[in-house]
């Protein structure tokens, strides 16, 4: 508790809120630690890159799912939209139904063209749609997220602190909040803001960051690794 910094939280987060939540999940730690020998589900983050050719996706997507992947992410946000929507569809009938595909946007659209793209891509029923616009614009991802559901958003990868994170929770504005332990500074706002997602009703689930340092396994059997989560680290096969 003495390593967490809870200033500016305490409309949302109480230092008792944080007790509750550890003392909870701490005897439910033995159900959580077969994660270290066992690992979790992962999806190939190298399927789609934004410079390939739609052959090149086409095999690569193929290739995942004969390796036994069943969740893997595609880049989007083209100056052309058409373009992004004809390599989702692409990757999802390669792919099948019950493949999990997430959409990367590295916050390239503007809400405007988010909007339309977006709307169009829940077609092929993305798994989330990553970082559609600006990290600090709140609101747009608020509208987004509210326009395009039952479609999910994540974000988190670009947003620097707890605050801006918890402004995202109190607008309902990601369903997968990805903090990034390095964007954020260390180990302790990484905590932080896994705790807040854990504790904020309508912050969805903490999908913990894996641009850096990567506390999430441990995070699973801590006290700290408190739910709802879904963590899909990021693999990158080297056929890829």
């Amino acid at each position: 508790m003495a390593l967490l910094d809870l200033s500016y939280l305490e409309d949302v987060l109480r230092p008792e809120d944080v007790l509750r939540l550890l003392e909870q999940e701490a005897v439910h730690r033995h159900e959580r630690e077969p994660i270290l020998t066992q690992g979790y589900p992962g999806y190939d983050t190298s399927v789609g890159w934004f410079h390939y050719s739609d052959d090149q996706v086409r095999d690569n997507a193929r290739r995942a799912v004969d390796a036994g992947f069943l969740a893997m992410k595609l880049k989007v946000g083209s100056p052309d939209p058409a373009r992004d929507i004809r390599r989702a569809l692409l990757v999802r009938d390669v792919a099948g139904p019950d493949v999990q595909i997430m959409l990367d946007a590295n916050q390239q659209w503007t809400l405007p063209i988010a909007l339309r793209t977006c709307l169009e891509l829940a077609a092929m029923h993305p798994y989330w749609i990553e970082e559609p616009t600006h990290p600090d614009d709140v609101l747009a991802h608020q509208t987004l997220a509210r326009a395009i559901a039952p479609v999910r958003v994540a974000a988190g990868e670009h947003i620097p602190h707890r605050v801006l994170f918890k402004n995202y929770m109190q607008a309902g504005a990601a369903h997968f909040i990805q903090v990034d332990c390095t964007r954020v500074g260390g180990i302790s706002e990484f905590i932080t803001v896994s705790l807040l997602a854990a504790h904020v009703p309508s912050a969805g689930r903490a999908a913990c960051g894996r641009h850096g340092a990567d506390p999430s396994a441990s995070g699973r059997v801590q006290p700290a690794g408190v739910g709802p989560r879904e963590d899909l680290p990021g693999v990158h096969p080297a056929s890829a």
